[in-house]
């Protein structure tokens, strides 16, 4: 849609065929049936037949002229009298006192032209409202600056989609940290102004699995669906992903989704899904299926200067090409580990890092390397960052929580306390930001593999490790 011609030369073109059309019976004009201003019009009505259009149409005409009379009431009667009175223009004249129908006619184009402005502002403010209320779907704002190396894959699931005949359920899958939630955020917020979708959904896991029956019941609470009774709940849902095109977000799944094909295929169409895992489906005859692999060499090293500069890292983000080269030969170019590694330079030496890395086969043993990045987080923390940090396992992961909320579970710290270890938090990493800059309280959350692995081994570890 945003490909769509909505110039005012066009909209001047097609008002004039609209006002023509609900006099004389005529079809639609093209750009017409694409007007959001129209189409919610529509969704009051039972149907969509063409008489229901043009009484549509028509009355959204008839508003555009009486706001059209505010300020230019004799063109405003020109058009009532010529398009729904049918006057002539040379009885409009005689009406109206003109001198001859030349006359009107010139004033009635001034009028179409204005009348025109006039649909063209609803349309654009129709358009902002509804793409704000599509992004509210997502539940949070970006947790990343710029997606690096990401582009020819966006534009591969933005074309997925955007396909109006295949493509229904998209898996996006990859190895913990590899930006799977980022790349599917950046796709979906690519294509919300296309207006494709008519509602945006997404569900954002706590386990890394979920049994079909579960996930649906949270489907149905996060579009608003009663859930008391199973079998009216997915009737419910049914109708609703099948009577207009959602999009549906599942983030965090750990296990295999094969299992969630048939009941999501069901359910799709014109709706569609894109679930993140970090395994490719079993059974992948339902699943448009897009991989993500480490970041090339370049991408890898753009990732680290710029967070280098974010957090104040300047020596690192003015190093020489062979120096950052050699992080990612050693890393690898898993977004999230170049991060905390990054993170980890205020406290250690890069090249001492790289050093305890040596014998990692870093893709091979993309675990056992975030094994020794979070253990190496952990111990460069202070007291502090790591009490706030152990607590933010508490919080819904995916809404996040305040400043407030978090030092209310840290009754031993300051407010100062706890805002400086956020602030530490953030710059190694293992806090997210979540919240727009005009909400009340930015909002932090923290990553699910970081979550993963303070409960499983970072608080846990090993002394002797190393």
């Amino acid at each position: 849609m945003e490909n769509e011609d909505f110039s005012l030369s066009r909209f001047k073109e097609e008002t004039a065929a609209a006002l023509s059309g609900i006099s004389t019976g005529k079809p639609i004009p093209p750009l017409f049936r694409k007007l959001l201003v129209l189409r919610q019009r529509l969704q009051a009505e039972d149907e969509e037949s063409e008489s229901v259009w043009l009484i549509a149409c028509g009355k959204l005409l008839l508003a555009g002229i009486n706001q059209l009379a505010e300020t230019n009431p004799r063109w405003a009667e020109i058009l009532k009298l010529h398009y729904i009175d049918r006057l002539t223009m040379r009885g409009i004249a005689h009406k109206l006192g003109y001198d001859n129908r030349y006359q009107v006619d010139r004033e009635q184009r001034k009028a179409i032209d204005q009348l025109a402005a006039i649909l063209m502002q609803w349309e654009q403010n129709a358009r902002q409202q509804q793409v704000a209320q599509l992004l509210q779907g997502l539940g949070k704002e970006p947790t990343y600056d710029t997606l690096f190396g990401a582009e020819a894959i966006v534009t591969r699931l933005q074309e997925a989609l955007l396909d109006p005949d295949h493509a229904w359920l998209i898996a996006v899958t990859g190895l913990g940290g590899l930006g799977k939630t980022a790349v599917s955020d950046q796709t979906i917020r690519r294509i919300i102004p296309t207006l494709r979708f008519q509602k945006i959904g997404s569900i954002y896991l706590e386990s890394g699995n979920l049994p079909v029956a579960n996930l649906l019941a949270a489907l149905a609470r996060e579009l608003g669906l009663p859930t008391s009774n199973q079998a009216e709940t997915e009737k419910q849902l049914t109708h609703l992903l099948k009577s207009r095109p959602c999009l549906i977000f599942i983030d965090g799944f750990e296990d295999d989704i094969s299992h969630l094909a048939d009941a999501l295929h069901n359910l799709a169409r014109p709706s569609k899904f894109i679930v993140t895992s970090r395994h490719r489906p079993v059974d992948n005859n339902h699943f448009f299926v897009q991989p993500l692999s480490a970041l090339p060499a370049r991408a890898a090293a753009d990732l680290i200067r710029q967070h280098a500069r974010k957090i104040g890292r300047l020596e690192l983000a003015n190093a020489a090409n062979e120096q950052i080269e050699a992080i990612h030969q050693k890393v690898g170019g898993n977004p999230l580990a170049l991060k905390l590694i990054v993170g980890l330079s205020d406290k250690h030496t890069i090249p001492a890092i790289l050093q305890d890395l040596t014998e990692l086969k870093v893709e091979a043993r993309i675990e056992e390397m975030y094994r020794y990045i979070y253990w190496r987080a952990w111990h460069a923390l202070s007291q502090e960052s790591q009490t706030v940090l152990k607590v933010m396992q508490t919080p819904d992961s995916a809404t996040g929580a305040n400043l407030a909320y978090i030092a209310s579970l840290c009754p031993d710290l300051t407010l100062r306390d706890v805002s400086a270890a956020i602030e530490d938090l953030l710059n190694r990493s293992l806090l997210e930001t979540h919240g727009s800059a005009w909400a009340e309280q930015m909002r932090y959350r923290i990553h699910s593999l970081t979550k993963s692995f303070l409960q499983t081994e970072i608080i846990h570890y090993p002394s002797d490790f190393l």
